[in-house]
């Protein structure tokens, strides 16, 4: 993980940064309250209580006028470790006051960031060679309970590879933790309050695991997007297909009166047939009523000629008797 002075809010390197501001600033309001003790212990209270206060108070001012940023992990960095020397000088360089070191080298993890470590290391190295060439002078300074620079240099080798440990440590993790801050941001902008979106086309990242993640979600945006235009079109088909049954079911109920209409056109022509049977059957009768009457009629007409040929046959006759009367009148 990268030092940098400009963090964005409400990013989760913030979040880091303001926490381990936190827990520094704790880590120097108890280093100030044991200053106090030890000095008290040691015979030197005024230097424990003053010095410890003094260092307090810089680090409260420092969390609260500039937590989260860049200088205020690097100033409480320095505060912590001035209150470990402060320690030790208070309490005449005794060995287990020099824990305090690993200490804090351990509560720098918290950043996941290696300036502070680094800072810190090198801070420390200074100090026991410093104090350590004081003390060995005489003016009063304390590394351990009495000068021995290859002791210093013994502690100073475990804090270098503690050092390059949590280095290493925190490469690894400040690595985990961007590809974890990565993913909770694609998340974020996936997750809208009013609905899924899948363009994570403008977060920028770099973790290999973030990468895939950002190349499956565009993929399913795409797979979406042919998705939502096949479902426009399967509704631009519904539509057709919906206006198609209407249009069919206008027509139908049109061909079923149209029906009905026929229906009851053949009802007539079949009560028209039947009638007309009727009439037929009734035509057929009065026809054999007729030929018999036809029959009758030529009988009577015959009988009529036989008499008229008989009123004939007799006007004959009656026409001879007259001749033969006026034949008879004529000779008389």
């Amino acid at each position: 993980m990268s030092s940098t002075n400009s963090i964005p809010m409400n990013s989760p390197a913030r979040s880091r940064a303001l926490l381990g501001d936190k827990v520094l600033l704790v880590a120097a309001l108890i280093s100030g309250v044991a200053a106090a003790v030890i000095g008290y212990f040691y015979y030197e209270p005024m230097l424990g209580m003053v010095g410890g206060l003094l260092l307090s108070a810089m680090a409260a001012g420092v969390y609260f006028t500039a937590r989260g940023t860049l200088f205020s992990r690097l100033a409480l960095t320095t505060l912590q470790v001035a209150l470990v020397a402060l320690h030790i000088q208070l309490a005449h360089g005794e060995v287990e006051y020099h824990f305090g070191v690993f200490v804090t080298m351990s509560l720098l993890l918290v950043y996941l960031d290696w300036a502070p470590v680094l800072l810190a290391a090198a801070l420390y190295a200074v100090h026991h060679v410093l104090f350590d060439r004081l003390q060995a002078a005489g003016l009063g300074f304390y590394c351990l309970s009495e000068p021995d620079f290859a002791r210093v240099l013994l502690h100073a080798g475990y804090v270098v590879i503690q050092t390059g440990l949590e280095i290493v440590l925190l490469v690894g993790m400040g690595r985990m933790a961007k590809e974890g801050g990565e993913l909770a941001a694609m998340v974020a902008s996936v997750n809208q309050a009013d609905g899924i979106a899948l363009d994570v086309s403008g977060l920028r990242v770099s973790s290999p695991l973030a990468q895939s993640l950002q190349s499956t979600l565009q993929r399913m945006q795409t797979v979406v997007a042919s998705v939502q235009q096949s479902t426009a079109h399967i509704e631009t088909a519904s539509e057709e297909i919906s206006r198609g049954h209407q249009e069919l079911a206008s027509r139908t109920e049109a061909a079923a009166s149209n029906l009905e209409q026929t229906a009851a056109s053949m009802e007539e022509i079949n009560s028209t047939m039947k009638s007309s049977a009727d009439s037929a059957r009734t035509a057929s009768q009065l026809a054999v009523a007729n030929a018999e009457v036809a029959q009758r009629g030529g009988q009577v007409v015959g009988q009529v000629v036989a008499t008229m040929e008989e009123i004939n046959q007799s006007s004959r006759k009656i026409h001879d008797i007259i001749g033969t009367i006026d034949g008879i009148a004529f000779q008389t």
